[in-house]
């Protein structure tokens, strides 16, 4: 089968998404604006599969930002004139958006289902893409090039894939930076996290802390596998002298 074929039968395919999921989301900001601050940290216009979703967000988002009140009323006067909008019913489909709403807690995993759905139609797209440049026969990219410049965006993809950024109030965050400064105080090495052995390293980075994704670049035949087994060893041998 050609590059080609494969890109064909690739975009015929339904890519992942979840409708029912992005309306709950709109309806639930819709009906409560407070919920957009949790919501924001998940997503944004761009997440959102349906064109006319990814609409409605947009000036949910304007509205909320300038402090005005994000309502079917105050939303008609963005989309009234939206023909896609027309197609789907007009304002009546606003008001089906709020009889689908959700509480917030609730809401903030409808954003976590689409987000992830998200991050799939982008494993695709790479993965087509990939597709597309390996069977390049002009050879503009080295297939090394190639590799590297995937193991990137997959980074980015994975970074993007992290949902431990929403907001805490300063008590908690100030519990929570006390306690770290007490553990790296109690640490023969000062920091936080499980030191790699080397000093300079482990200044800047606080440690290797769980969930973290460390990767090691270089040309071949730099030292990678020799620095990395050493972290590990140094590693090792520090949990188990706990």
């Amino acid at each position: 089968m050609s590059a080609e074929n494969i890109r064909i039968l690739n975009t015929t395919k339904e890519l992942p998404s979840n409708i029912e999921a992005e309306q709950i989301i709109l309806g639930s900001i819709l009906v409560n604006n407070e919920i957009f601050d949790e919501i924001s940290t998940i997503v944004n216009e761009n997440i959102f599969f349906d064109p006319i979703h990814q609409k409605i967000f947009h000036y949910l988002n304007k509205l909320i930002s300038k402090g005005l009140l994000a309502s079917p009323i105050t939303l008609k006067n963005y989309l009234e004139n939206d023909q896609s909008l027309k197609e789907l019913g007009g304002n009546e489909y606003i008001a089906k958006l709020t009889r689908l709403s959700t509480s917030a807690f609730q809401a903030k995993d409808y954003a976590k289902v689409i987000y992830d759905l998200h991050l799939r139609r982008k494993l695709i797209e790479l993965s087509d893409n990939i597709l597309a440049e390996a069977n390049n026969k002009n050879l503009e990219h080295t297939a090394e090039q190639l590799i590297e410049g995937t193991e990137k965006k997959l980074f980015d993809l994975a970074e993007r894939g992290k949902f431990d950024r929403s907001y805490m109030s300063f008590e908690k965050a100030l519990g929570e930076t006390v306690d770290m400064a007490m553990r790296a105080f109690k640490n023969d090495e000062g920091i936080v996290g499980v030191p790699t052995g080397l000093r300079d390293l482990d200044e800047r980075l606080g440690g290797m802390h769980k969930g973290d994704l460390v990767i090691i670049a270089g040309r071949p035949s730099m030292g990678k596998t020799a620095l990395a087994t050493n972290i590990a060893f140094h590693a090792a041998k520090k949990i188990m002298e706990k």
